[in-house]
Order: structure tokens, then C-alpha cells, then sequence
């Protein structure tokens, strides 16, 4: 299944803190740390395992995280974790393991595959990995318009577009939404709503009017209230596998009035070609497309 920066959700959980199941079995002196083990059984990497991550006992003693068996009102269904799974609020989601079948507490010194895939690192065998845990702050946008369905390109027609979308930072409060529509040089706050919980989101929307028809890259970003705030592109240091990006998702846009009528012709072929490196150059279709919308269109996260 496509798996990418676009794939969250929040959700209401119920059932009993792990802190509590731990006091009522007795965590012996000298335990360190707590390993989750799941139902689910796979090969990754090579290697044949079942999906794993651990915490700290400290971590698991704060009192918010949850087994839980309800989601939403309702049982857990085998999609999400059915009969039991464990829910880390304010975690990256890997972190809260489905099916759960053991909890284990050691000494420490585990280091499972889930845990290196799921980490922080400057190269693949980095000895300073940090594995992810907590959820920076981050905001998204349901990309407007209709796409094409080639190139995904987003199309609206001139006016006035309601964006929408949703911001997060874990346990942290969010200070606010801000939204570009010229490619991140200029930004305008948005209107944003208050968090659904103590580790939930907030929806934010925003008025978006443009009268000239052309091409548009979509850009927004989340402030909390500790004043952090996305990451800017840079090469300052290599992020192995990506983990933990968060710089502001791009959403490119054609604005193009033949949207409006059934059978209306719209021409793509430039932003089609520019799928492949070798077909986006000058021709007689029209110039290449530049690299920062190629990038825009192609690799940004969160851009189809």
C-alpha cells in the first residue's frame, strides 16, 4: 500500500494505562527497559521477525500510554490492532505496536530490526542512532482542486479556494498555521481551531483567492509553543532514510478555467514529461519544467 508523509490520522482510544498493568504485576529492581512484541510476522531486511519497538521503563511509567481495545466508540477491528495494541500519544505511530501478544520488561540492551528501521541516523550502520519517539510539530493540507491522472497535477479554476488541513506536536500546544501560495516566499497566517485532546490536532483552513491562470506551488507549515517550527531544505546534514522530516509539504497547483466545463481541454504534457529526467528538456511541446516544481510536483512529500 502507498505509505507516505500523508498517512496519519487521530483517533479517540479506550482502555487501561500500561503504567497501571506494570504497577499491578510488580516491575522488579533494575529493570530498564519494555519490549512490545506483535502478532504480526514478516521478513524485512532479510531477517524473519516479528514487529517489535521498545521504551524505556521510565517511558512506560509516565501513565499515558495505553492498551487499548476500543477505537472510536467502537471494538477494535483486525485492521487496528484487534484484540489488544498498545497506543504511544504523541509518538511516531510505528511505536504503537498492533496485535499486541507480549510485554516483556529486562535489564535492557535490545536493539530490535524495528527499532534501526525506525531511527534517527547519518548512515546506514550510524553508531549514534536515536530512535524516533516523540512527534515534532508538523501541518498538512488536503491538496486542493481535481488531480490529473497522470502527473497528479492539482487544477482549480480562478477564485476564491477554502484550503484545509490539519497540525500537530504531540503533547505540546500549537501556536499556528502559516500559508504560502507563491513557493515559500511570502506566508499568511491561517485561521486555526483548538486541539481535539491533549495529543490531538487541530483543523486549519484558509481562503486562498487567485485571479490569473497559471502554475502555483502550495506551501504550509506549524509553529508551537515552544517556538519550534518545520525544517527548512538544507544538505547541512544527511538524514538516512528520511526519518523524522518535516519540512513543509508542497502542493502544485494549475490554475486553468477549463476545469469548470465537462470536456474542457487542459494541456499536462509538460508537467507529464517531467516525470522522467530525460523527456523534461526544451522541445517543441514548451520549455522544461524548472527543477524547484519538478521537486514541487515529483519529490516533495505530501505533493500528490
Amino acid at each position: 500500500a502507498p505509505w507516505g508523509v500523508d498517512s496519519f490520522g487521530c483517533a479517540k482510544w479506550t482502555g487501561c494505562s500500561l503504567a497501571d498493568v506494570l504497577r499491578e504485576t510488580g516491575v522488579q529492581a533494575g529493570a530498564q527497559q519494555v519490549i512490545f512484541t506483535g502478532a504480526d510476522r514478516g521478513v524485512e531486511g532479510g531477517k524473519v521477525q516479528y514487529f517489535q519497538r521498545s521504551m524505556t521503563i521510565e517511558q512506560a511509567m509516565l501513565g499515558h500510554v495505553m492498551l487499548v481495545y476500543q477505537m472510536n466508540g467502537q471494538d477494535l477491528t483486525p485492521a487496528h490492532g484487534a484484540p489488544l495494541r498498545l497506543i504511544v500519544p504523541g509518538w511516531y505511530g510505528m511505536a504503537s505496536v498492533k496485535w499486541l501478544t507480549s510485554i516483556e520488561v529486562t535489564e535492557g540492551g535490545w536493539w530490535g530490526y524495528q527499532m534501526e528501521a525506525y531511527s534517527f541516523r547519518r548512515t546506514a550502520e550510524d553508531p549514534e542512532r536515536v530512535p524516533l519517539t516523540n512527534l515534532p510539530v508538523r501541518a498538512l493540507m488536503a491538496p486542493p482542486g481535481i488531480p490529473d491522472f497522470f502527473s497528479r497535477t492539482r487544477v482549480v479554476a480562478p477564485g476564491t479556494h477554502r484550503v484545509v488541513g490539519r497540525a500537530w506536536a504531540g503533547a505540546v500546544d500549537l501556536d499556528r498555521v502559516e500559508f504560502s501560495s507563491d513557493g515559500g516566499k511570502t506566508w499568511s497566517d491561517t485561521r486555526l481551531s483548538s486541539k481535539n485532546g491533549p495529543f490531538g490536532w487541530a483543523a486549519w483552513e484558509i481562503d486562498w483567492h487567485v485571479d490569473a491562470e497559471g502554475t502555483y506551488v502550495l506551501l504550509c507549515r506549524g509553529f508551537d509553543a515552544k517556538g519550534r517550527s518545520q525544517d527548512d531544505p538544507n544538505d547541512e546534514q544527511f538524514n538516512w532514510t528520511a526519518m523524522g522530516d518535516t519540512q513543509p509539504q508542497m502542493v502544485y497547483v494549475k490554475v486553468d478555467k477549463a476545469i469548470e466545463h465537462d470536456g474542457g481541454s487542459i494541456d499536462f504534457l509538460v508537467e507529464q514529461r517531467a516525470a522522467r529526467t530525460s523527456l523534461n528538456t526544451d522541445s517543441d511541446h514548451g520549455p522544461a519544467l524548472p527543477q524547484h516544481l519538478v521537486d514541487a510536483l515529483y519529490r516533495s512529500p505530501g505533493s500528490q
